[in-house]
């Protein structure tokens, strides 16, 4: 953590950085009726990103769905989790992240942005059921 008064990277890991640009160098577009939202992801000294998906009217009104990724808190790694819970638009706590949850946690290799990013397009796809 730094001493400025702004902190523009909002603490976050620099291997979380780099994979949300990788995830801009895809241009994933959601469908219609799918809210898509951007969130810093804090779990202890995991500093990473969170991305929630909503379909709204499409019988999943209160379904949503979570993918964080960062660095690791014990290795240079980068992690990836998946989850869904029920409670419309509201940003994810880590209370809402399980111990199940946490046990289906993925790793990557140092700085494997490209992994992560079509890992997380692959899942993102496979929520808004079509291929984005």
């Amino acid at each position: 953590m730094t001493n400025k008064l702004v902190d523009m990277t909002l603490g976050i890991s620099e291997q979380a950085y780099a994979v949300l640009q990788g995830l801009e160098r895809l241009q994933i577009e959601v469908p219609n009726g799918t809210i898509a939202q951007t969130r810093a992801w804090y779990n202890g000294r995991e500093r990473g990103v969170v991305l929630s998906f909503n379909a709204v009217g499409k019988g999943k009104s209160n379904h949503q769905f979570n993918i964080s990724f960062g660095e690791c808190r014990n290795s240079d790694q980068l992690f990836l989790d998946k989850w869904e819970k029920y409670t419309g638009f509201s940003p994810p706590t880590i209370a809402d992240f399980t111990e199940e949850d946490y046990a289906n946690r993925q790793y990557f290799e140092y700085m494997d942005i490209k992994g992560v990013a079509e890992k997380i397009k692959e899942m993102v796809e496979e929520f808004c059921g079509v291929v984005v």
